[in-house]
């Protein structure tokens, strides 16, 4: 009975004591603790100055980052499907030198190329299907609502509430960026452009190509708008049969928007050089943008033949050689747009595709 009498005297005699030991006589005193780190988190969270903690200050760390990037040239774990883990990799073009005082960048390796304008050879490789092209145009409105919209506006217009209230000046219309390549669009939300800073720590590669299909939404609200649940619209011969450009000179203002297919513009075999000699359509082609001033989307196609991934590489680079021809030939580049479809859109007749008709490049005055 004594010792029940002397433990229940003991433990009261302990419990005042931590009661009593966890009052403090600071108000903003949160007391003694017992096990803090049941219910306060150890870990280092981010954007918080850590130079002062309870009271002490390291000046050393006071102005470094607390939150870091992964380290470079490292990517996270995407499973095994092959176009995820591609999309992942490092960025293939390195920032000019010039972004580390423009920029502040720094801990990456650079160039001292103008790789922004190689960048416009890049396609984005998250190419649109019909039966992708609702979810890529939902998560890219999503994502470019969260990180764009502030200052680019809801419509891309530039308009966005940090123009209205005067934070920021100068951000573009995209609807007077339409000749601007997926490639240096994706450099300069990657890096960064102007007084825009590089978004890549808050947006991986594939969510920055997935916000450029968005923008292009942006440009032109029938972007993406052919595609079928296939992931192939198709064409028949007479949709495909070659304009006059001269007519079309006489009636542009009811030909703009339609897709018009260019007479013979012939290439080497599986390349994207013209076939100068068998290319009689340059001329009127050339001819039609001299006596107007019209801006135009020049759309490369292929055949079947081979996977969808060259096809569509190789559709880009050859719209690219006839707008780099018209430039040469004093064209003005802002005025041209080139757009790789692959073989989106063969050419069937009678159920079969013609892959000479398939092998083609149209245009679109805009």
């Amino acid at each position: 009975m004594k010792i029940k009498l002397k433990a229940i005297v003991g433990l009261a005699v302990v419990s005042s004591a931590l009661l009593l030991g966890s009052c403090a006589g600071d108000p903003n005193s949160s007391g003694v603790e017992y096990m803090p780190d049941m219910y306060r988190s150890p870990a280092i969270e981010p954007y918080v100055d850590y130079g002062e903690l309870r009271g002490r200050e390291d000046a050393s760390v006071k102005e470094k980052i607390s939150a870091l990037i992964p380290p470079y040239a490292t990517i996270p774990y995407y499973g095994t499907d092959k176009n995820e883990v591609m999309l992942s990799l490092p960025y293939h073009r390195l920032p000019n030198e010039s972004f580390k005082l423009t920029h502040g960048m720094s801990g990456v390796d650079f160039t001292k190329e103008d790789s922004y304008l190689a960048a416009a050879a890049d396609m984005n490789p998250l190419v649109l299907t019909g039966d992708n092209a609702e979810g890529v145009f939902a998560k890219g409105k999503e994502l470019y609502g969260a990180n764009c919209m502030h200052c680019h506006g809801e419509k891309g217009n530039g308009q966005g509430k940090m123009m209205e209230n005067g934070t920021f000046a100068g951000v573009p219309d995209y609807s007077t960026l339409s000749a601007l390549s997926d490639g240096q669009m994706f450099y300069s939300i990657y890096y960064g452009k102007g007084a825009m800073g590089s978004h890549s720590s808050i947006l991986n590669k594939k969510e920055i190509w997935t916000v450029i299909h968005h923008i292009r939404k942006l440009q032109n609200p029938t972007y993406g708008a052919d595609l079928k649940s296939s992931g192939q619209s198709f064409k028949s011969a007479a949709d495909v049969k070659a304009v006059d450009l001269a007519e079309v000179e006489k009636n542009i203002a009811s030909m703009k928007g339609q897709s018009l297919r260019l007479g013979d513009i012939l290439f080497n075999s599986g390349k994207a050089e013209i076939n100068l000699a068998k290319s009689p359509g340059l001329k009127p082609l050339l001819d039609f943008l001299m006596h107007t001033k019209e801006s135009v989307s020049l759309l490369g196609f292929t055949d079947t033949d081979d996977e969808d991934d060259k096809n569509l590489k190789l559709s880009q680079e050859r719209a690219n050689a006839v707008k780099a021809y018209l430039v040469s030939k004093g064209i003005d580049a802002k005025r041209i747009e080139a757009i790789g479809k692959g073989e989106a859109t063969p050419v069937m007749i009678n159920g079969a595709e013609n892959k000479e008709l398939s092998r083609r490049i149209e245009l679109t005055i805009k």
